[in-house]
């Protein structure tokens, strides 16, 4: 429970952070990742790679996401064309 907890109000810190001062994914979650990670014991050697990763897809994730509804890029026959 108090795992969830924590995630919850990380997840919350990070939205806060991101309005109010334009920053947020990666300054509040690569440390709070890499401190799970390397204090979990597992892989705790690739804790900062782990981190940085979760990270990066992420943002992948968001920005293919806000492309393909925003109209910028159009995926069809499993091409993508920009517009």
């Amino acid at each position: 429970m108090t795992v969830i907890l924590l995630v919850l109000f990380t997840g919350f810190l990070t939205g806060i952070t991101t309005l109010v001062f334009g920053f947020g994914g990666g300054f509040v979650v690569v440390p709070f990742v890499y401190h799970v990670v390397s204090s979990s014991g597992d892989h705790a050697d690739q804790a900062m790679h782990i981190a940085v990763a979760t990270s990066a897809a992420v943002m992948i994730l968001n920005a293919s996401y806000a492309s393909v509804t925003s109209g910028a890029a159009a995926i069809s026959c499993g091409k993508l064309s920009i517009r």
